[in-house]
This record gives C-alpha cells, sequence and structure tokens, in this order.
C-alpha cells in the first residue's frame, strides 16, 4: 500500500500558533480530500518539531480531520524541519519502501528535494488547496485511486 505523507502546516491546517482549542482551521475541502484518500491510502500527518505530537494531534481534531491518519509524527526526533531525511524516516519507521511515498507539501524546497529523491509530490500553495489533491495524486498514476 502507498503511504501518503502530509506536510500538516500549510498544506492542510491554517493555525495562528493560539493552542490545540482554537487558531487552528482545516483548508476548503479538507475533510472530503482526506476521507477519499484514507479509502485508498495510509495517510500520515508530519509537522515541524516546534510543537508535539499531541499538538498536532490536537490541531487535526479540532478541525475534525484526526482519525483519517493512521500515524502523526512531528519532526523533533530527526530536526527542526520536515525534511526528505524525516520522511524518509517515517517511511522506514512504519515499514513501506521509499517508492510507495507521495508528499503534500506547502513548501516549494522541500518539494524539490523529494522530487529529486524521485518522491511523487503533490504542492499546494496554501491550506485551501488541499481539496485539490485527490485529483493531483490521481493525475500521477494517471487513472482512478489505486492503491
Amino acid at each position: 500500500m502507498r503511504l501518503i505523507v502530509i506536510d500538516v502546516f500549510p498544506a492542510l491546517l491554517s493555525w495562528e500558533g493560539r493552542g490545540a482549542s482554537g487558531g487552528a482551521s482545516a483548508g476548503l475541502g479538507a475533510r472530503e480530500a482526506i476521507s477519499i484518500l484514507a479509502d485508498a491510502f495510509r495517510l500520515v500527518a508530519v509537522a515541524d518539531g516546534d510543537i508535539t505530537g499531541r499538538e498536532l494531534r490536537d490541531l487535526l481534531s479540532v478541525a475534525g480531520i484526526d482519525h483519517d491518519f493512521t500515524d502523526i509524527v512531528t519532526s523533533a526526533s530527526s530536526g527542526p524541519t520536515v525534511t526528505p531525511r524525516v520522511v524518509r524516516k517515517v517511511a522506514r519507521d512504519l515499514g513501506v519502501a521509499w517508492d510507495h511515498v507521495i508528499m503534500v507539501t506547502a513548501r516549494p524546497p522541500l518539494a524539490r528535494s523529494l522530487r529529486g529523491e524521485r518522491v511523487p509530490t503533490i504542492l499546494t500553495e496554501h491550506a485551501d488547496q488541499i481539496g485539490t489533491v485527490p485529483e493531483a495524486i490521481e493525475r500521477l498514476f494517471s487513472g482512478p485511486l489505486n492503491p
């Protein structure tokens, strides 16, 4: 099964840093997009190490989308920010081959780095584009979603 790693900020959520009880908002169509992806793929939420995994889970819960992720992690054990090395470690820890990883991010430098390592990467500009991700992944495989 393929693994989709979603770089939560700002590809999926906008967050003003006011704590898990407020300030987090999911992009337009996030619930629907995440539900579609969860039906066909294993989903992992990842964020920089400046918040804890528990805080990240709480933010996803406030947005109503935490239940579709099989794992929720931060880069804290591997570095301050999400990098290809962090994504590789996540895949390895979950027993997923590197060539079965798909990345979703709103960070152009991260997208370039992952594409340089031959990881299919969907680049969004902000959380409101998350609703386009299922179609973008479908285009990657030139057909209907197929795990």
